[in-house]
């Protein structure tokens, strides 16, 4: 890759509006951009809500940024975010289009074995879905992932803002085919924050990786838990 396409960050801040799960939109209302000049751009969120996420940018205003698909956990007022400068319309012309903008007599070329090995190796996949914590009370599986390859399990989201208890989560990863041992451990206190997120985790498993949840006395009911984990096939 040329010079002008290496990474750095150019510009940060913090949230300064909530955007729920689906929103499309980054706002920052200490900052004055001209008009896309974040365009196609990368935007990370580093640190707070939602941080680990990370989109292109589809253009900006001079205080909010647009990016390509939507938000997949929401971002608040403790939402850190940093801009990243890489122009993605450069690396295309740098790596698939010899240098040169892409056009009819300078085609892509198609079934490049090396394009498709750096596609596979960006080939993100999140899940999101609902645990029901059982009244019975103690350990409860949440979720199994189970890869079909060697996988790289990067973020894990519980909300935990129904339970009323503190409740231990526990990472496992299965050692013999059958049996789960403990390699990360988070105790969860209510009056916390609303959820537990596990982010960086880049476990190379080849085998099953198991969340479960253990509250210290019984909920009285059962209740409701939305979970999200995304992974990498290798």
């Amino acid at each position: 890759m040329s010079e002008e396409a290496r990474i750095s960050i150019i510009d940060s801040g913090k949230v300064t509006d909530p955007v729920a799960v689906g929103g499309n939109t980054l706002s920052d209302k200490t900052k004055n951009w001209g008009a896309n000049i974040h365009k196609n751009r990368l935007v990370r969120i580093a640190e707070g809500a939602g941080a680990g996420q990370i989109f292109s940018i589809l253009g900006n205003s001079s205080m909010s940024l647009t990016i390509r698909g939507s938000w997949i956990i929401a971002l608040n007022t403790s939402s850190k975010y940093q801009i990243l400068d890489i122009d993605l319309a450069l690396v295309l012309r740098d790596v698939l289009g010899g240098g040169k903008d892409i056009s009819a007599t300078n085609p892509l070329e198609t079934h490049d074995p090396k394009v498709e090995e750096v596609e596979s190796k960006l080939d993100f996949t999140p899940v999101e879905d609902i645990f029901t914590y059982l009244d019975a009370g103690g350990e409860q599986v949440v979720f199994t992932f189970t890869p079909t390859a060697n996988s790289k399990l990067h973020t894990i989201w519980l909300d935990l803002s129904a339970l009323t208890q503190n409740t231990t989560i526990r990472l496992k990863h299965q050692i013999d085919g059958v049996n789960y041992r403990t390699f990360e451990t988070f105790n969860w206190t209510t009056g916390m924050d609303d959820g537990v997120y596990f982010r960086e985790i880049a476990l190379m498993s080849g085998r099953p990786v198991q969340v479960t949840m253990q509250e210290a006395a019984d909920e009285g009911a059962d209740r409701d838990i939305p979970y999200y984990y995304m992974y990498e096939e290798r």
